[in-house]
């Protein structure tokens, strides 16, 4: 795996000795492949979902609570790691506040795995969904 390094995403404006070394030796530690293996196996996984999974995992349910019918899964899927899920909604509730809340249901599946969250979120005012629990 080629070794990518974050001064890499900056603009070149700011791709400057001085902004490289920081970051080499601060986020880059972070996210060096080594790192986040330790990581992954700390909180009990070796394969997790990585950065894009988590992205796309994250529109379908935004997708999904925002624009589906109860019971209507909106899908998502990595095709550079193969991981995949779907996101079913349950019917909207409106609390006392006035905010409107969804049950929801992420089916994912990492390498052949099927696991199941189950969780609640609330509409904000500017629109997105915040999990709540």
């Amino acid at each position: 795996m080629a070794i990518r390094k974050s001064s890499q995403l900056l603009p070149g404006v700011f791709q400057t000795s001085k902004n490289e070394k920081f970051l080499n030796a601060t986020i880059d530690q972070l996210i060096s492949e080594k790192r986040q293996t330790t990581i992954n196996s700390f909180v009990g996984r070796k394969h997790a979902l990585n950065y894009v999974d988590r992205l796309k995992a994250g529109e379908a349910e935004q997708t999904a609570l925002e624009s589906n019918r109860a019971g209507v899964a909106t899908s998502w899927r990595n095709p550079d790691t193969g991981n995949s899920g779907r996101v079913t909604p349950k019917p909207a509730t409106q609390l006392a506040s006035g905010e409107f809340c969804r049950d929801y249901e992420h089916e994912i599946v990492v390498e052949g795995r099927t696991e199941v969250a189950k969780g609640t979120a609330c509409r904000q005012p500017n629109g997105k969904w915040r999990v709540i629990n």
